[in-house]
């Protein structure tokens, strides 16, 4: 009797409780309320629900606005469900009324400056969040890469759902922004959220508060220099209340445009002005600490006055740690951290952050010195997010995203599905990504990223990249990006990974990813080449060795003239942004910041190797020959001086040959560089003799002063001897005597004219390879005066 009662309960029960498939009597009904906009992304969820129902049921159910037509029906649109859904950030609902109709709905936002526009990006969306986790639970959906083309569904699943049953769709992190995709399909499924909500600045905030129109007003809001004087850029004096003021407002003005959420950053780059009251601010010499002390004031009087909104401040260099002089934040504010190890989340713990953390990632983008080739990998992005879980990081931004769809396009898709779905694991998500975007060879796709991954992990130390400055705009110190791609890519690695893009190639000719891949690894392959034939030129320099390196850079621009553009933008390709859709001068130059490879791309080849002149193996001899002056950058050669050197038993003439009518003493000085002198002269001041500096000893290259006080010497006479040409008599003892016969004694001569426009023509005997991009050691290169 006892389990008669029982089956009898559950045949009841399964009566009330029926479930609710919906079938080709259903249909999709979408509200005809809310703003156009609203109305849009309601529509492309509705329409992305009816494929995948098709792909789950076999019904085709029709999308209908406004009503309900048929006797079942799905209802999507936060405003189609009576039933309020609580408030959150990207909150969704799937719930089933008691008379077995469905209801998609969730939360919305939008931008405030683009409510009515109609891309994705600048808008909350938890509806269609809703509809594309349901359908990524049942159906499988999946989108590997942002275009239609390669969107799937890959399972069948029950969706026999009963009545009263509700599920929530919350994600983890409350965005994943920058870089937001034209595809909202690809970026829902991926966990890639906007945050509309939030105003943020991509980092800095003091620059759009204090913009250098109002220098001339106020140049006491800007920096104050060593030099005494204030300097019209983007870094300001903190601690004068009248920038304050502006920050704040600034603040407010974003606030009451009805931003819940308001950043808070100082300039990139940031120097502390060297007035007496920032110097003094916060009775600190850090200034780390004195940027924290700011922005806590700012944020205190912020919840006075803005009591409902939150400020989020950014740790960024130099505030990168946690401050010293508190331990506790206001109720109003958030912390967006961009230095983001185990070690300082930890000590992040100790302090008190009521509205929690963010994190600003710096995973991709062609501004590392790995430029246009793979920054990051899969591994990596589950070690990040499970260290965000824990620490309980809310939302992330990416400062940079989607320059390489094929090289790094597993990685993104591996960021995504394990920010989605933490129990995925970086094989699973590769594997996954290889079957959806190459069905005809994955494992051969899985391969070659194993192998791509594998090269990743080879990594230069970090004292090879210790040194940039980022009001310059010359690369950073040591050729990082160059080492990057020597050490990474050799030539048996490349051919490894060729070999295995040419399986794939040949099992599915027709595939556009495969062409999208072999479109990046060709650049990748083709910058590598030209990296190691640059090094091996800079470690022994030779005509053979200039000729390898003229020939990788042209073989280089070559492919990249031959890329697929838009006027001068890269275009599309296999449906992606090829390349993020950079400028071809952005391409060319390899990146930004310390992506960029200035050398050698700009070296003038052509005229070199035409005149036979090696940079690194010059030699003059005391003969009167005349010897080509370079330029001092080694980038544009129009300009045409030469030197030539003669010899008697006094010293040694040095003649400067100029092709130029307008110098004079005034706008033109001539440099000699002999081992323990650096002399200058100056024509029109011949006759009062030449200025002389010491070699300090022991100087690196680096150092801004390597010579000691100079004096007018009058036993170092100058002449005119000929139209433009100018010559410098140096006696014997600036050479410590009459050189042996064999002596090789290193020079260089230097010509720097000051033109009308207010710049310098500079040509000189003999670069500093190594050190072109540095400006404190631009003429520190040495021929050989030969004996």
């Amino acid at each position: 009797m006892k389990k008669k009662a029982v089956f009898l309960t559950a045949v009841f029960l399964s009566a009330i409780l029926r479930a609710a498939v919906p079938d080709s009597s259903w249909s999709i009904v979408i509200p005809d309320r809310g703003t156009s906009a609203e109305r849009h992304f309601d529509r492309i969820a509705a329409q992305l629900l009816s494929r995948g129902l098709v792909h789950l049921t076999g019904a085709e159910l029709p999308v209908v606005t406004g009503e309900k037509q048929t006797e079942h029906a799905i209802f999507v649109g936060r405003l189609a469900d009576p039933v309020e859904l609580p408030a959150g950030f990207w909150r969704g609902r799937l719930r089933v009324a008691e008379n077995g109709d469905w209801y998609f709905s969730g939360s919305y936002r939008a931008d405030i400056l683009r409510q009515e526009h109609l891309n994705h990006s600048f808008h909350e969306l938890g509806t269609l969040r809703a509809v594309i986790m349901f359908l990524r639970d049942h159906a499988g959906l999946r989108a590997p890469l942002p275009s239609g083309r390669y969107m799937q569904f890959t399972r069948k699943d029950s969706v026999d759902l009963p009545p009263g049953f509700v599920k929530d769709y919350v994600p983890d992190f409350l965005y994943v922004s920058g870089r937001q995709t034209s595809d909202p399909v690809y970026d829902i499924s991926n966990g890639f959220l906007s945050s509309p909500w939030y105003f943020s600045y991509g980092g800095h905030s003091h620059p759009a508060a204090v913009p250098l129109e109002i220098y001339d007003e106020h140049p006491e809001y800007f920096l104050f220099t060593n030099q005494k004087k204030r300097w019209k850029g983007q870094q300001y004096c903190i601690s004068n209340p009248g920038f304050q003021e502006l920050v704040y407002q600034e603040m407010c003005r974003k606030a009451d445009l009805g931003y819940e959420w308001v950043q808070l950053g100082q300039s990139d780059g940031f120097s502390l002005c060297t007035c007496d009251a920032c110097k003094a601010w916060g009775n600190t010499d850090d200034p780390g600490e004195k940027i924290w002390i700011l922005h806590r004031d700012l944020a205190e009087r912020f919840l006075r006055e803005r009591p409902e909104k939150k400020v989020v401040i950014l740790c960024y260099a130099p505030n990168s740690d946690p401050p010293r002089s508190f331990r506790e934040f206001p109720s109003n504010v958030i912390i967006e951290l961009c230095r983001y190890t185990p070690e300082s989340l930890q000590a992040w713990k100790e302090f008190k952050v009521p509205g929690g953390f963010l994190s600003y990632v710096y995973n991709w983008g062609a501004y590392h010195p790995e430029g246009f080739s793979p920054t990051h990998t899969p591994g990596q992005s589950a070690e990040q997010l499970k260290l965000f879980r824990d620490f309980g990081i809310r939302g992330i931004y990416r400062c940079g995203f989607g320059e390489l769809w094929g090289l790094e396009g597993a990685d993104y898709y591996a960021y995504g599905s394990i920010a989605v779905d933490p129990s995925c694991t970086p094989d699973e998500a590769v594997e996954e990504f290889s079957r959806l975007v190459l069905p005809q060879a994955p494992e051969k796709l899985r391969d070659f990223f194993r192998v791509l991954y594998g090269l990743q992990s080879r990594r230069l130390a970090e004292s090879h990249q210790d040194y940039h400055n980022i009001f310059g705009n010359r690369m950073p110190g040591r050729y990082a990006n160059m080492e990057t791609y020597a050490l990474r890519y050799d030539e048996k690695s490349l051919a490894d990974l060729d070999a295995l893009l040419k399986q794939m190639e040949e099992a599915a000719p027709g595939n556009t990813f495969a062409r999208l891949l072999r479109t990046e690894f060709d650049l990748l392959r083709h910058t590598a080449r030209m990296a190691r034939n640059y090094l091996a030129f800079l470690e022994k320099p030779s005509p053979d060795a200039l000729r390898a390196v003229a020939e990788s850079v042209k073989v280089r621009d070559d492919f990249i003239n031959a890329l697929p553009r838009h006027k001068e933008i890269a275009a599309f390709q296999a449906g992606l942004p090829l390349f993020a859709r950079m400028p071809v001068t952005e391409l060319r130059r390899g990146g930004s910041w310390k992506g960029k490879m200035l050398y050698p791309l700009c070296f003038p080849f052509e005229r070199m190797l035409k005149e036979g002149i090696t940079p690194g193996t010059r030699e003059i001899r005391p003969d009167g020959e005349k010897h080509a002056l370079l330029p001092v950058l080694m980038e544009t050669w129009t300009d045409n001086a030469s030197v030539s050197v003669t010899a008697s038993e006094e010293g040694m003439t040095v003649c400067f040959h100029c092709d130029r009518a307008d110098v004079s003493g005034r706008n033109t000085w001539f440099y000699v560089y002999l081992p323990k002198w650096f002399i200058v002269f100056r024509p029109g001041f011949g006759s009062d003799g030449a200025f002389v500096y010491p070699r300090l000893e022991n100087a690196s290259p680096m150092q801004q002063k390597k010579y000691g006080p100079g004096q007018r010497e009058k036993d170092l006479p100058a002449a005119n001897p000929g139209e433009s040409l100018f010559s410098l008599f140096i006696p014997w003892k600036y050479l410590d005597g009459i050189p042996a016969p064999g002596s090789r004694i290193p020079v260089n001569f230097v010509f720097r004219h000051l033109l009308p426009d207010g710049t310098h023509r500079e040509l000189l005997f003999e670069p500093d390879l190594k050190y072109l991009h540095e400006r404190l050691s631009v003429y520190e290169g040495r021929g050989f005066l030969i004996f």
